[in-house]
């Protein structure tokens, strides 16, 4: 009869151990899907729409420009080149947005599934360490991608807006020359 009990008793308490397992690695995700959507309120934090406007613009303009290259004096070109400065960041960031909207969507959806795996108990121990070592990793690169690539865009993007008149006026002066182009031939 002892033993009977014995084996109960230690049979309860592994239930409970797991149980208890369970509930704090099901916490610890909590933490991770926390940080992924202060991750995420960052990446909605940027003015998507202005960045890729800017950098339409100024893509647009560089061809416009590009035709009168040849013929444009040394003070020209350091206007336009001042003017846009932040053109490799925005080019950056426009790249890098599209994978990081995607990555932080798939993160998201792991966070989710791997919280259901563990809540039911499907999820060993050592294998979720490793699980959530690889997550946190993840979310901790598209954090620092986040802080590398869009520090300061909002004050980079308003310099640059600001410098639109020097640049909108060189160009006009170009696309008069090559309207009195067309008209002489």
């Amino acid at each position: 009869m002892n033993l009977k009990l014995s084996v109960l008793l230690v049979a309860v308490s592994i239930v409970f151990a797991c149980k208890n397992n369970r509930e704090e690695n099901t916490k610890k995700i909590d933490q991770l899907i926390y940080l992924h959507q202060q991750i995420e309120n960052k990446f909605m934090d940027i003015d998507s729409v202005n960045l890729f406007l800017v950098y339409t613009k100024i893509i647009n303009d560089l061809k416009e420009i590009h035709y009168f290259t040849d013929s444009m004096d040394v003070e020209t070109v350091n206007k336009i080149t001042q003017a846009y400065q932040h053109l490799a960041t925005f080019t950056e960031a426009t790249q890098q947005y599209p994978l990081i909207s995607s990555e932080l969507t798939h993160s998201k959806k792991q966070l989710n599934n791997f919280k259901q795996d563990v809540s039911v108990g499907l999820i060993e121990t050592a294998k979720f360490h490793d699980i959530y070592n690889e997550e946190q990793q993840i979310l901790l690169n598209l954090n620092d991608i986040l802080d590398s690539t869009f520090s300061n865009i909002h004050s980079k993007m308003i310099e640059t807006e600001n410098n639109y008149p020097i640049v909108d006026s060189i160009v006009e002066h170009f696309k008069q020359i090559k309207i009195t182009n067309s008209v002489n031939q």
